[in-house]
């Protein structure tokens, strides 16, 4: 969506709105005329496509122009067009800046990391691209990705909040990613380690069985030797699981992270329970 001082700028029908999509996923790098014309009319374009591709950019110059002025233009490089863009002014450059000076401060400041992933989620109003998205099978691998960023960053904000003993908190959040992502297993690894510390151990443990069944009947997979590890852990009482006294002597971890299981291996696994998962 594209807003000016006085709300969101109407900027016609479909293709102007794939046009722009396409110039600002790809910000500051040219695309090709011939690119944006398989973009707005994908195989059969007509003979006047390269005509009414200036006529519409040129239409979009011109809305950009009254929204942002010399914030966003469509310049003209051969062999096409690009998008040059201010610093911060697409939402989705400012999602990442907040992401990355988030991941700076979660080891060292959990509160202050989940702080900032918390700005940068609330960026997002929706799905990518939502209006054009399913008309651009082109760009439907950049949408699958920058939705993984946005996951990967809620993920990671989730986790500040566990840090700073905010379990009680989550409950019912992670309850509704759990199903909207029932193959995610951070979500469910959170979702464990919160009802864990709210001393729900028994409904804990059941996430992890109705997982495993799940995998089995529709995958025929095992869940991942992290999610073992934080079962094994949670069974034997794991004091690593519990939420510290002293919130600052917690890094923002992974939760399987979290746990040291003595060395005798997991029953049907090769693996050794002793190893320490990875941080995040």
């Amino acid at each position: 969506m594209l807003r000016g001082a006085s709300g969101p700028v109407k900027l016609g029908g479909a293709k102007p709105r794939r046009l722009l999509a396409a110039l600002a996923l790809n910000a500051g790098r040219v695309i090709s005329a011939d690119r944006l014309i398989d973009i707005a009319w994908g195989e059969l374009p007509p003979r006047t496509a390269r005509q009414n591709l200036h006529t519409y950019l040129w239409s979009l110059r011109r809305s950009l122009a009254a929204a942002a002025g010399p914030r966003l233009v469509i310049l003209e490089r051969p062999p096409g067009y690009l998008l040059r863009v201010a610093p911060g002014e697409l939402d989705w450059h400012r999602f990442r800046d907040l992401c990355s000076a988030a991941r700076c401060r979660l080891s060292s400041d959990p509160a202050a990391g989940g702080t900032l992933l918390r700005q940068a989620l609330g960026l997002w109003r929706g799905p990518a691209l939502l209006d054009v998205a399913d008309d651009l099978p082109q760009l439907a691998a950049r949408l699958t990705a920058m939705e993984e960023e946005r996951l990967t960053a809620l993920e990671q904000r989730i986790q500040a909040d566990l840090a700073a003993g905010r379990h009680g908190e989550l409950t019912a959040e992670l309850t509704e990613l759990v199903a909207a992502y029932p193959f995610r297993e951070q979500f469910l690894a959170h979702q464990m380690v919160a009802l864990y510390r709210c001393g729900r151990q028994a409904e804990a443990l059941t996430g992890f069985h109705l997982l495993r069944e799940r995998l089995a009947d529709e995958l025929g997979v095992d869940p991942s030797p992290e999610l073992d590890r934080l079962y094994v852990a949670m069974l034997r009482g794991d004091a690593a699981l519990d939420w510290p006294s002293a919130p600052g002597a917690l890094a923002a971890r992974s939760p399987a992270a979290l746990v040291r299981a003595p060395g005798s291996p997991v029953a049907g696994r090769s693996y050794s329970a002793e190893s320490k998962l990875t941080e995040l």
